[in-house]
């Protein structure tokens, strides 16, 4: 709810930008070409929405077709409400179309890697053809919500390769950090310390203060290192094998919502 509050905030702003307008009743000036609302950017605004869209398909699932084989018994009766169906359908069609429409290119990437592991897991967890026919339904509705609202989206889409082979800033900002890296390639500068070694070795945007990397892998093999990116990906690869196991072989008892959580 609060997700959704905050969205549908932040969503006036694209929709009026969208209708050609320049402030929403004319007192709240519009964000121009950000797509972002009040949040920093379009990809915080977008990953907060694909999140919750994530989250919800599984309990609309849950409502329309609940997951069996993959229950606990204790959890078999499960009672399936119409109204809250159409209710979090609305609300998924609501929020994919406020992301798309946000023009988030890296938002729109983890929403195909969240819509991926949702695939895999249906495949592995589920045995019923007629809730394939459900999510091909929804896979369908879901490209028409992008041909609708997807315009922004699918313009910077077509400026992406522009930009990696111009001087797109953040592009600019993993070569600088790249280049930092070689000098510190087995420990890193240190953690923490990515606004000082950046802005005391960058050789671009003078008089810009770099505050991250723009991407958080970068950013953890310039302060770590090839040591410390080995240790924290050991870990995570750990904390993985102990997820996917829970999700392939566990019964749950709402396993539509772990898995929208996964």
């Amino acid at each position: 709810t609060e997700i959704y509050t905050l969205s549908l905030h932040d969503a006036l702003p694209i929709w009026y930008r969208a209708t050609g307008r320049q402030a929403i009743l004319g007192l709240w000036p519009v964000t121009w070409g950000s797509g972002a609302g009040t949040f920093a950017n379009q990809n915080h605004f977008a990953n907060w929405i694909y999140m919750a869209c994530l989250f919800i398909f599984g309990w609309f699932l849950r409502q329309l077709h609940p997951l069996r084989a993959s229950r606990l018994p204790s959890g078999m009766a499960a009672t399936r409400r119409a109204g809250d169906a159409v209710f979090l359908g609305v609300a998924l069609a609501l929020g994919l179309g406020i992301g798309l429409a946000s023009g988030s290119r890296a938002g729109l990437l983890a929403l195909g890697c969240g819509l991926g592991c949702w695939a895999m897991l249906l495949a592995l967890r589920s045995h019923s053809r007629r809730r394939w026919l459900l999510i091909g339904l929804a896979l369908g509705a879901g490209c028409l919500i992008l041909a609708v609202a997807g315009e922004f989206l699918l313009g910077r889409m077509t400026e992406a390769r522009l930009d990696l082979a111009g001087h797109y800033p953040k592009a600019e900002i993993w070569k600088q950090s790249w280049a930092i890296w070689r000098r510190f390639p087995w420990l890193g500068t240190g953690w923490g310390t990515f606004v000082t070694a950046f802005n005391y070795y960058k050789t671009i945007l003078p008089g810009f203060t770099c505050w991250h990397a723009e991407n958080e892998y970068v950013q953890l093999l310039l302060e770590t290192g090839l040591i410390g990116c080995g240790v924290l990906g050991a870990g995570l690869v750990c904390l993985a094998r102990v997820l996917v196991r829970a999700l392939r072989q566990e019964r749950w008892r709402e396993p539509e919502l772990a898995f929208g959580a996964a």
